[in-house]
């Protein structure tokens, strides 16, 4: 009787609980199934960023991503880089309230979806960086409330519709970094609500800035950077008062910089870099009294830097570089508080640099690499401790360098190369641990390599050759593991190679060649698997060549000339794939790896009169080393006996021929050069001068009498030592060195080696080419000396030198008459002279297009080692 009203009791509770469970499963809202259901079916969450979106909360409006307003109804959508991909299908436009959707950073793809189109409330749509493509939507006007539409870093192409000219309230536009084509419309003009228009980086857009856009007086961002825009930078732009930003860098742009810009007062940014123009800087630039940001860089702009760009108290960054500016920087530009950036390089400057750089402003970084500035560095580039970059290469500087860089740990990036400083370098530049770059090579510097080096542990790049460092390098340098490069060739090193270096596993340079170095090669190099170079000639270590080395696979220039090594060198040797080998002048013995019997080696070998071997490199056979006593004896008597006779016939012989035999007549054909004295140049052949030897002959380098330098190339007289051979078809007789007299007397061009004059003789074995005297020796050796492309051959440099090349070989084929095929152009018969112009150099294989018509074939070998000329048909 009294467990039945118990039971009663509870049954109505049970069920009373169920009810709410159940009624909480079941409540979510309507756009809350609506957003599951995309969840679900629609997209995919790359990320897991939408594992929150669920039925266990019933109110979406606290989901990721998901904002509602105070009704909590759903009115934005932002899932910026959230890794989700899928369809943006007609699900989502079934929230009633929705008036911002973005979804950039994602990865949908695709075409534009129509069914976007159904969200008639959108007033936000960022769709930028996913992958979709097509053209641009030209239902866009549907989108009539549409404030912001985002289309940046897709692939959409084609020309912008006419619809987007009816978008009456936009006020942001971004359509950068696509395909698009077809200029920049003229109905932009009628958005006259825009705030922000970017188009920036579509390189096939094209076409000129059009006028219609001066009706945009709201605008406050513009960016047009990279669209091949061509044409002047029209004078309306100064109309647009309310412009912030201004971008039309990287462009086609020509003209002056229009002065109209000065009205600009609101502007902070403009760039303006990498174009065509031309005239100077606007004088009255301090009337842009906001201006923060200034890029001109890359242009043609000449004159002065303006002294009242000294003015601009907001200017952070100054960015004038590769121009053709003169005169001085403005001394002001050190009063400045704002500045942090000041990029001056590749110009005309000269002077000094404002002394009062950094002393007031937190400066990050300062390059004016490439002018003509000099003078001693300001102290206080560190002040503020903010400096992170230091170029100064190639000016005039000097003096010792300010103690208080030697406590910039900030300093990652120094580079003071090519320079006139001087003294010992502050302790703390060789030990900072952010350093990153010391680059002071050709200076005058001196001291020693501290033991501190160690501590630099992110260094990557030490150049300090051609300067006059002494002592011995330090074994902390094994300490660098992330070093890459370390010149330190031309200084005055002694003492031993640290066996340490073989610990640098990610260097790829080791050059410390000219110095006085001594002791042992490390056997341990073999742990250098990345290294590239190796360059220890001209020291004065001893011992054997380490056979290790033959285990370098990647290293393409080996050069261990002029030193004291001896024994044998390893077959192991010869497995190494190299473009620059020397071993010459060393006291090496036996025979040379059979692998390395090889033409292109001709002079690698040259001064070890020991080795043997080589049937391509003209050595001594090693069989003579095997000659027994008896043998010698038998050979030596009867050539002693004979030598006798024979010094006794040419004796009689001479006194009989002595008045017979004349000087030889030599015969001068001149170029260039119509005063000569032949007699001078032939006494002065003599191997103190000899500056470089090829397949032909040695070429020296003579003084005239007027202290002109000539190059003379001395060359076999075929004709006289094996007489006269005729080709096929009875055609003129050309040998080596007649080619190039023949090639060269027809030749007047800027990028041609100048042939001064021809002097021969019936009566000699060899004949004497003369020629201008290039300085700057070969491209091959430039570039042998050039680690990066800042380092002995700078990128403008380079393409000089490619460009004066290319002329010349032009003008051999196509200005020539007749034409003429070079037949072996190559770096090392590309000379410079003294301002680093391209020489055409070294006709000896050349051929003269007598009958351009005429059909011929080459056979035999044509070029040097490792290049084939193609061939003409």
């Amino acid at each position: 009787m009294v467990l039945i009203p118990n039971t009663i009791g509870i049954f109505p509770l049970f069920c009373c609980i169920l009810s709410v469970l159940f009624l909480h499963c079941t409540c979510i809202s309507e756009e809350g199934k609506i957003l599951l259901q995309i969840k679900g079916s629609d997209w995919i969450d790359g990320g897991n960023n939408l594992t929150d979106w669920n039925a266990s909360d019933e109110n979406p409006c606290s989901w990721n991503g998901i904002s509602c307003n105070a009704s909590k109804v759903v009115t934005a959508i932002n899932l910026t880089g959230a890794s989700i991909s899928g369809n943006l299908t007609s699900s989502i436009c079934l929230l009633p309230s929705l008036e911002t959707l973005i979804l950039s950073g994602n990865a949908f793809q695709g075409l534009f979806p129509d069914e976007l189109f159904d969200c008639k409330g959108l007033q936000v749509l960022d769709l930028s960086s996913n992958r979709l493509f097509g053209s641009l939507p030209s239902r866009i006007s549907e989108f009539r409330q549409l404030r912001v539409f985002n289309l940046l870093e897709n692939s959409f192409s084609g020309s912008i519709p006419p619809t987007f000219g009816m978008l009456s309230n936009i006020q942001e536009l971004s359509l950068d970094e696509n395909n698009l084509t077809g200029g920049i419309p003229t109905f932009l003009g009628n958005l006259t609500t825009l705030r922000k228009f970017t188009v920036g980086d579509n390189p096939l857009l094209g076409g000129e800035i059009p006028v219609e856009l001066a009706k945009l007086n709201r605008l406050q961002h513009l960016e047009l950077y990279n669209c091949t825009l061509v044409g002047e930078i029209p004078n309306f732009f100064g109309n647009l008062t309310q412009l912030d930003w201004l971008d039309l860098s990287k462009n086609q742009l020509k003209g002056n910089i229009p002065t109209s810009l000065t009205t600009l007062s609101k502007l902070s940014t403009l760039y303006l870099w990498s174009n065509n123009l031309s005239g100077s800087i606007l004088s009255d630039i301090d009337k842009m009294g906001n201006l923060s940001t200034l890029d001109l860089s890359a242009n043609q702009l000449s004159g002065e830097i303006p002294y009242r760009i000294g003015n601009l108290e907001s200017l952070e960054q100054l960015i004038l570089n590769q121009n053709q500016l003169t005169g001085e920087i403005p001394a002001r530009l050190g009063m400045l508080r704002n500045l942090s950036k000041l990029y001056l390089f590749s110009n005309k400057l000269k002077g000094w640099l404002p002394q009062d750089l950094g002393t007031f402003s937190n400066l990050y970084m300062v390059d004016v690499t490439e002018n003509a500035l000099e003078g001693p560095l300001p102290k206080n580039l560190c002040k503020k401790r903010m400096l992170y970059g230091l170029a100064i290469g190639s000016n005039n500087f000097n003096g010792s360098l300010p103690s208080s860089l030697g406590d910039c740990e900030s300093l990652q990036s120094v580079q003071l190369y090519n320079n006139q400083l001087s003294g010992e370098i502050p302790q703390g530049l060789w030990s900072a641990s952010g350093r990153a770059q010391l680059m002071l090579y050709n200076n005058k510097f001196e001291g020693q390599i501290p033991a501190t080096i160690g501590q630099s542990k992110s260094l990557a790049w030490l150049q300090i050759n051609n300067n006059q460092f002494s002592g011995s390098i330090p074994s902390e340098i094994g300490q660098l593991t992330n070093l890459q490069i370390l010149n330190a060739n031309s200084n005055q090193l002694s003492g031993s190679i640290p066996n340490e270096v073989t610990n640098l596993t990610s260097i790829n340079s080791l050059q410390l060649d000219h110095n006085f170095l001594s002791g042992e090669i490390p056997k341990g190099l073999i742990s250098l698997k990345k290294l590239t170079v190796l360059n220890l000639g001209t020291n004065r270590l001893t011992g054997e060549i380490p056979a290790s080395l033959g285990d370098l696979s990647a290293l393409n220039s080996l050069d261990l000339s002029n030193n004291s090594l001896s024994g044998q060198m390893s077959a192991e040797l010869g497995r190494l794939s190299l473009t620059v080998f020397n071993v010459s002048d060393n006291r090496l013995s036996g025979p040379i790896p059979a692998a390395l019997d090889n033409s292109a080696y001709k002079d690698a070998f040259l001064g070890n009169p020991r080795l043997c071997g080589g049937r391509n490199l003209m050595l001594r056979s090693c069989s003579s080393d095997k000659i027994s006593s008896r043998q010698l004896a038998a050979i030596i008597v009867p050539c002693v006996i004979l030598a006798v006779i024979a010094l006794g016939s040419i004796c009689v012989c001479w006194f009989c021929l002595r008045k017979a035999r004349a000087t030889p007549s030599w015969k001068l054909t001149s170029f260039h050069l119509p005063e000569l004295n032949e007699l001078h140049i032939i006494r002065n052949l003599s191997e103190d001068n000899v500056i470089g030897s090829g397949g032909a002959g040695k070429v020296y380098r003579v003084i005239l009498q007027s202290g002109e330098a000539v190059a003379v190339k001395k060359i076999r007289n075929i004709s006289r030592s094996r007489g006269k051979f005729k080709r096929k078809g009875a055609q003129r007789n050309h040998e080596l060195g007649e080619v190039e007299v023949d090639t060269l007397g027809l030749i007047r061009h800027n990028n041609i080696l100048n042939l001064l004059c021809c002097i021969s003789s019936e009566e000699s074995d060899f004949k004497l080419l003369v020629y201008e005297y290039m300085p700057n020796g070969s491209l091959l050796e430039r570039l042998q000396n050039s680690q990066g492309p800042q380092v002995g051959l700078p990128w403008p440099v380079r393409y000089k030198i490619a460009l004066g090349a290319a002329q010349g070989l032009s003008y051999m084929h196509h200005d020539c008459t007749p034409p003429i095929l070079h037949r072996d152009v190559k770096s090392s018969n590309i000379l410079l002279d003294k301002d680093l112009e391209a020489k055409i150099a070294d006709f000896g294989l050349a051929r003269v297009l007598n009958n351009l018509g005429e059909e011929y074939s080459v056979s035999g070998y044509v070029g040097s080692h490792g290049y084939i000329a193609p061939v003409r048909p």
